[in-house]
């Protein structure tokens, strides 16, 4: 139960820190309103019910490209997720709604962080590789490999669309469909 508090105190940090410093920026130039300044640079404008659908073409790219990945990896036996998706089955089994409410706001405060402000900073690379770093706590290289191709991908959509929600809802559905997988991999 620690770890899940630490997790979502975590989250909630990589929400927050972005906001108040940008809100900092802000109040030094001062020169527009900061809800317009900060809504229109990190792509939150009005939602669009199109944007739903982009988000889950993305996603289903995604599925595939995860289900390709595993296939390969397994086939060339340097797949090590069956000691993960061990021990997060059983956290899934234990705490489904909690796990749930984790996933979406870890999708949303991965992708301000990561998308909408490190990408804005440090480029399509350092961010992803950043954000792949940051999975090794799952003990996994798999894993971050995995992190890796995601955050490339979901980084390139954020630099060609800016927009908040297509990333978010599409990081969202491939943590879903990643734990379902795993779930299903057990059963």
């Amino acid at each position: 139960m620690i770890n899940w508090i630490l997790n979502i105190v975590f989250l909630v940090l990589l929400f927050c820190l972005p906001i108040l410093y940008e809100y900092w920026v802000y109040k030094k130039h001062n020169n527009c309103q900061f809800r317009i300044f900060f809504l229109d640079k990190y792509g939150l404008s009005k939602f669009k019910i199109s944007y739903l659908f982009w988000a889950f073409l993305l996603s289903l790219g995604l599925f595939a490209l995860n289900i390709l990945f595993v296939s390969l990896s397994t086939y060339f036996a340097i797949n090590d997720l069956p000691d993960l998706s061990t021990s997060l089955a059983k956290e899934f089994l234990i705490a489904q709604i909690l796990y749930s409410c984790f996933l979406l706001i870890s999708a949303i405060a991965e992708e301000f962080f990561f998308r909408a402000y490190l990408t804005s900073y440090l480029g399509i690379w350092l961010a992803t590789i950043v954000f792949a770093l940051l999975h090794f706590s799952y003990g996994s290289y798999f894993e971050i490999i995995g992190a890796f191709i995601l955050g490339l991908i979901l980084a390139i959509v954020w630099k060609k669309k800016k927009n908040f929600y297509i990333v978010a809802i599409a990081h969202f559905l491939q943590n879903l469909y990643a734990i379902l997988l795993l779930v299903y991999y057990l059963i």
